[in-house]
C-alpha cells in the first residue's frame, strides 16, 4: 500500500456545531486546493464522535482511500447533489478493514465512513461532506474528485486528520 504526499484535515468551527473546513496540503506544507467548507454529522450529534447516524467522523488520524474503480471509491446514489452522493471515498483506520473506523481506546466502531459532497440534506450521518451550494463550490467539489482519482493511479490512500 502506498501513501500519497499528500494529507487533508478537516477541523470544526469553534463553538461545535458540524460545520468546518477542509484543507489539503501537500508533505512540504504547500496548500493544494483552497480551503472548502465542509460538514460532519447532523447538530444533535456534535458532542460525540461514535453514536451511528449522527455524529461526525471520529476525530484522529485515519486512511482515506483513493484508489479508482476498486470497492475504495464507489458511486452512491443516482443522482448526486439530490438525494445520491456520487463519487464516495472510503476512510478507514486501517488497511485491512476498509469498512470501520475503530476507536483505538475501546470496542467502538463506525462503518461506511466518507468523503464525499453533500447532497440536498445538511451535514452528513457520519461523513465528511463537501458544501456545494453554489456553482463555484460545485466546482471545488469536482476539482479536488479528480485530484483524488487521478492521484489514485498512482498511491492507494493518504492521511485524513479530524478534529474539532
Amino acid at each position: 500500500m502506498s501513501q500519497a504526499p499528500y494529507k487533508m484535515f478537516f477541523k470544526r468551527n469553534i463553538g461545535g456545531g458540524v460545520d468546518g473546513l477542509l484543507t489539503v496540503m501537500h508533505n512540504d506544507g504547500r496548500s493544494f486546493f483552497k480551503q472548502m467548507q465542509a460538514r460532519t454529522g447532523q447538530s444533535a450529534g456534535y458532542k460525540t464522535s461514535w453514536q451511528t447516524g449522527i455524529s461526525g467522523t471520529p476525530v484522529g488520524t485515519h486512511l482515506l482511500h483513493i484508489q479508482p474503480k476498486s470497492p475504495f471509491v464507489e458511486q452512491i446514489g443516482q443522482d448526486a447533489g439530490q438525494t445520491g452522493i456520487g463519487e464516495f471515498f472510503r476512510i478507514s483506520s486501517t488497511h485491512h478493514n476498509i469498512m470501520f473506523i475503530d476507536d483505538p481506546h475501546s470496542n467502538r466502531r463506525r462503518k461506511a465512513v466518507g468523503l464525499h459532497q453533500e447532497n440536498k440534506w445538511a451535514g452528513s450521518r457520519g461523513c465528511v461532506v463537501v458544501v456545494v451550494d453554489t456553482p463555484e463550490q460545485m466546482a471545488e467539489w469536482r476539482a479536488l474528485s479528480a485530484f483524488l482519482l487521478e492521484l489514485g493511479e498512482t498511491y492507494d490512500y493518504m492521511p485524513i486528520e479530524v478534529f474539532y
